[in-house]
């Protein structure tokens, strides 16, 4: 089969080898789509922070494909059966998994990080991290489940009613984007911000939702908000705008920042500002996820740009020059049907 692996900063290359073997509560998946998010992005450029990258991992924790083999504690129903992949792999054994913070798993492995994920034509995993698609969903979009399930989870982290605030989101990248449309769709009067050069590949997509659009430098925000989501990974965008958040107003921290930042904290005491963190998603996230894709998926197939596997370096090259709102890896094909090969090789259950 073929597969990408990282080999050294900005280097992918793709590499011929033997489909994995699975053990007996894993599945083997046939990928057929895989997005590059934005921790792809940071442990290409070997960026601060993933230094626990495994070496020469292959990429790829936004998939989406085909269980064509299943372990022998497997149940059998779910052979063939289209699937997302989960990407963070929990204990469900550490305190945080026994709480039900599954984001926060003292032992979490992420697919496509510590071990290698969705950019191969075949990649194997635990049983109990695949999400069953839902009926009529379209499989290559259905992978936008996972960052989408990002959104949901900042969203559910901030525990109030949306309905009739205002939202100011900071980073018009895939995050935000999803972030925002949900918050017009709980009823937030929703700006997503970003610079001049995003309008027309990002900005401007959000505006088909209901999100108004705040362009830095060349619009002032006029209206005070209840909620400021950074999602933009700059601190600048973040100090910059509290000046429009309301007294006692929510910052929800859903980026990951590449370097150290200095806050003033007086201003966030006077005004009684929350600072909530939100890492990953649940398990039970998914499926509100999928929902979501499900409803709108005609919309959402307007978003990604698509490219071969062959093509992988160009895909990351946009994706770092903020070419494209969403690059997907088209591995194999929806019809395509090696079916025969596994069903010789399907452990007993």
């Amino acid at each position: 089969m073929r597969k990408t692996q990282l080999k050294a900063e900005n280097t992918i290359e793709i590499v011929h080898q033997d489909i994995p073997e699975i053990g007996e509560n894993e599945v083997l998946i046939r990928s057929i789509a895989c997005g590059i998010c934005g921790s792809d992005l940071h442990a290409y450029n070997f960026s601060a922070g993933y230094e626990f990258v495994a070496k020469n991992v292959t990429l790829g924790h936004e998939v989406s494909g085909e269980i064509v083999k299943i372990g022998a504690k497997v149940p059998n129903e779910l052979m063939y059966r289209q699937v997302v992949a989960q990407s963070m792999n929990y204990c469900s054994k550490c305190e945080a998994c026994e709480n039900g913070h599954f984001s926060l798993c003292t032992n979490n492995r992420v697919l496509g990080l510590h071990f290698d994920g969705g950019l191969a034509e075949y990649f194997k995993i635990d049983a109990k991290y695949v999400e069953l698609l839902p009926e009529g969903i379209d499989v290559e979009i259905a992978l936008l489940a996972e960052p989408l399930t990002i959104a949901v989870h900042a969203i559910n982290r901030l525990q109030i009613d949306l309905k009739g605030k205002t939202v100011l989101v900071q980073g018009p990248g895939i995050i935000g984007f999803f972030v925002s449309i949900l918050c017009v769709s709980k009823g937030a009067n929703t700006y997503l911000s970003g610079l001049p050069h995003d309008y027309e590949k990002r900005l401007s997509k959000a505006e088909s939702w209901g999100v108004k659009s705040h362009v830095v430098g060349e619009t002032d925000m006029e209206e005070k908000v209840d909620v400021i989501f950074e999602c933009s990974g700059s601190s600048n965008a973040l100090l910059m705008n509290t000046k429009v958040l309301k007294k006692n107003g929510k910052i929800m921290l859903v980026a990951l920042y590449e370097h150290p930042t200095e806050v003033f904290f007086t201003p966030v005491v006077r005004n009684e500002w929350s600072i909530i963190p939100s890492y990953g998603s649940d398990p039970n996230e998914y499926k509100e996820a999928l929902q979501f894709i499900q409803k709108h998926q005609e919309e959402l197939k307007a978003l990604p740009t698509y490219y071969d596997l062959e093509n992988i370096t160009q895909a990351f090259t946009d994706s770092l020059n903020k070419q494209v709102m969403k690059a997907i890896i088209k591995i194999g094909s929806v019809e395509e049907n090696n079916n025969e090969y596994f069903n010789t090789t399907i452990s007993a259950n």
